[in-house]
């Protein structure tokens, strides 16, 4: 989990490096329910509800750099979004 959170946070950063302003209100989502316990108790069983978010977030971060490997690598052969074409 420790993994998902890192990588999570890691496509946070990046998507607002990349200054896409929307991220603005998923870091407020994250951050808020999260500085009561940071200030207080960091407890595991406290990461709930920042939990699915972070995995969202991950994900994100995984889809891109996929996208982004196989455009530079176009020689693999197939791509995330390929299709069969009946020819």
């Amino acid at each position: 989990m420790w993994i998902i959170a890192f990588a999570g946070f890691v496509s946070l950063g990046a998507r607002l490096a990349c200054r896409d302003w929307r991220y603005i209100y998923v870091a407020a989502a994250l951050l808020l329910p999260m500085l009561p316990y940071v200030l207080g108790e960091p407890i595991i069983r406290y990461r709930f509800p920042v939990g699915g978010l972070l995995v969202f977030l991950a994900a994100d971060i995984v889809w891109r750099t996929a996208q982004f490997a196989l455009k530079l690598r176009p020689s693999l052969g197939f791509s995330l979004t390929s299709y069969r074409k009946d020819s």
